[in-house]
C-alpha cells in the first residue's frame, strides 16, 4: 500500500511540475544592442587637433603630410584604412589645384563612432571661399580622419 501511495505522488509530482504554470509572471528580457558613444571633451580635442594638423599642412602646401594624415573607411561600420596609392594621388592632385591661404572650422558633430562631421571653411589663393568636410571615425579608441 505504501508503494501504491508513494507511486500516486510521485505520478502526481511529476504531472503538476510538468504543467505550465497560467499564473505565473514570465517576463523576456532583450539584450540592450545599442552601444552609446561617451565622449570626452578629449575626443572632442583629439578631432580638432588632427583636423587642424591636416589644414596646417595644406596652407603650408605640405600635401603628402596633409594626405598621410586621411584614411578611407569604404563601407559603413567598416574599419578606417590607409589611403591606397591612387587615392593618395588623386587627392594630392585635388589639394594642389585649390592652395588655400586661410581655414576656419564652421560646425563640428558628433552622432556615433562612425558618423561624425567636421566642417572647414576655406579660403583659397585666389580669394574663393570652399567648404570642406571631414568624417572623424573613432576606431579602437582614437580617431581616425576620413574625407567625407
Amino acid at each position: 500500500m505504501k508503494t501504491f501511495i508513494f507511486s500516486i505522488i510521485s505520478i502526481l509530482m511529476l504531472l503538476f511540475s510538468c504543467s505550465e504554470n497560467k499564473f505565473s509572471d514570465k517576463k523576456y528580457y532583450e539584450a540592450n544592442t545599442n552601444i552609446e558613444m561617451h565622449l570626452t571633451s578629449e575626443d572632442t580635442i583629439s578631432v580638432i587637433s588632427i583636423v587642424n594638423q591636416f589644414m596646417d599642412f595644406y596652407v603650408e602646401g605640405k600635401y603628402t603630410d596633409a594626405v598621410a594624415l586621411l584614411y578611407s573607411q569604404r563601407t559603413p561600420k567598416a574599419e578606417p584604412q590607409l589611403l591606397d596609392n591612387d587615392e593618395l594621388k588623386s587627392i594630392i592632385s585635388m589639394l594642389k589645384s585649390n592652395p588655400i591661404k586661410s581655414y576656419t572650422l564652421s560646425c563640428i558633430t558628433f552622432n556615433s563612432a562612425d558618423n561624425n562631421e567636421v566642417k572647414c571653411r576655406i579660403i583659397t589663393k585666389n580669394d574663393i571661399p570652399m567648404n570642406f568636410t571631414f568624417k572623424p571615425v573613432r576606431y579602437l579608441g582614437g580617431w581616425r580622419l576620413c574625407l567625407k
